[in-house]
């Protein structure tokens, strides 16, 4: 691993998921999701305190003390500190795509492509692994002790946080590379891509399966009242209520491969694969949308200030007021992996599908430490 000053291109190994998305961004006309975009000269062009080359095959994860987490292409879990230098390195036999996760104590859990689901202390040390009977895509849900995770077996998984040991497994009706979430009664909610979003209780009872027209890669995200939004590449942000029921559909026009956010004011993001970044108001009528030049895969970060922050796979790190007039876009000259990561000091975390990671400082910011 080193520093560098240019991205560079490199292929990595082609799974389910890959090539499902492929199929849906190509259906989707989606020009920059088709071919890395040329790379900028300098780091200096991109506004970046740092970038490191050839590390990561996933989006970053910030840790409670500030430590950067990262699923690295040479098969393994990193952690970095605020510079860019690596702290430690546990070594998989296989990538990992999903950020991973931390419980209060520190401790992270991720899962792998070899199929099996880690704990790690937060110095790098294992506490346990479990094997699954598929890759592990998405990010696992740590709730009450329990960690939930599924995979291209098509289960759920259910596993005590402590100990790694099976609770209970569901079987759903196809691959899950969506995120498991929890509502404020404790059941659990996860999309697959049998086009349903399944609900389940702490204990693995099945409550109901809501069921849209096409599949399921959005993670679900809970909204105040309980009502859980979920994307379907059938086009449409689906609002369900907690007895998983229908409140409205919202329809994009495109595959909704992302996941919503909800704001405070109960307003609904959500990036859609016609490269728009939809702003929703609580009764699913839009407010308004900002037009990037490639599909949104990602999930939208507000920031304390009210503003908005996501990548496109236009290349680029936008930031829009809470109205959606943009503030700022940084080119990265290469397609995103979908999610970012924004430090306490406002820096800007971003990785691409060459496996390339940037710490990025925002042109506001930039201005302040001139």
């Amino acid at each position: 691993m080193k520093k560098f000053w240019s991205a560079r291109s490199l292929g990595v190994r082609t799974t389910v998921l890959s090539a499902l998305l492929a199929v849906v961004l190509c259906s989707a006309g989606a020009e920059a999701a088709q071919g890395a975009i040329p790379a900028p000269k300098s780091l200096s062009a991109l506004g970046a305190r740092w970038g490191v080359q050839h590390v990561t095959s996933g989006s970053p994860f910030i840790g409670l003390d500030g430590t950067i987490y990262v699923g690295g292409l040479s098969r393994s879990m990193q952690a970095m500190d605020a510079n860019g230098k690596v702290k430690w390195t546990f070594p998989l036999s296989d990538i990992v795509r999903g950020a991973p996760t931390q419980d209060a104590a520190g401790n992270l859990y991720f899962g792998a492509f070899n199929h099996n689901l880690y704990s790690l202390t937060a110095s790098g040390k294992e506490r346990w692994r479990w094997a699954t009977g598929g890759d592990v895509f998405a990010t696992p849900l740590v709730q009450d002790g329990r960690v939930f995770a599924g995979g291209t077996d098509g289960f759920l998984y259910a596993l005590d946080a402590g100990t790694g040991s099976l609770l209970w497994k569901a079987q759903l009706g196809g691959f899950v590379f969506s995120s498991a979430t929890a509502g404020p009664d404790g059941s659990i909610y996860v999309g697959a891509n049998d086009g349903a979003l399944h609900a389940f209780s702490p204990d693995g009872e099945a409550l109901w399966s809501f069921q849209t027209k096409g599949a399921v890669f959005s993670s679900p995200q809970v909204g105040f009242d309980g009502e859980i939004y979920v994307g379907s590449t059938d086009g449409s942000l689906y609002c369900v209520n907690p007895d998983g029921t229908l409140s409205w559909a919202y329809g994009t026009g495109s595959f909704v491969l992302s996941s919503p956010t909800v704001r405070e004011d109960g307003t609904i993001l959500v990036g859609a694969s016609d490269g728009r970044l939809h702003a929703l108001r609580p009764d699913g009528t839009l407010d308004w949308f900002f037009q990037t030049k490639g599909p949104i895969t990602g999930t939208a970060v507000v920031l304390r200030d009210g503003s908005i922050m996501f990548g496109s796979d236009d290349g680029s790190v936008y930031s829009l007021t809470a109205l959606g007039a943009q503030r700022w876009s940084l080119s990265l000259g290469s397609r995103l992996n979908p999610t970012l990561a924004v430090g306490q000091d406002g820096t800007v975390y971003a990785s691409d599908v060459a496996g390339d990671l940037y710490a990025l400082l925002p042109p506001t910011l930039q201005a302040a430490s001139r």
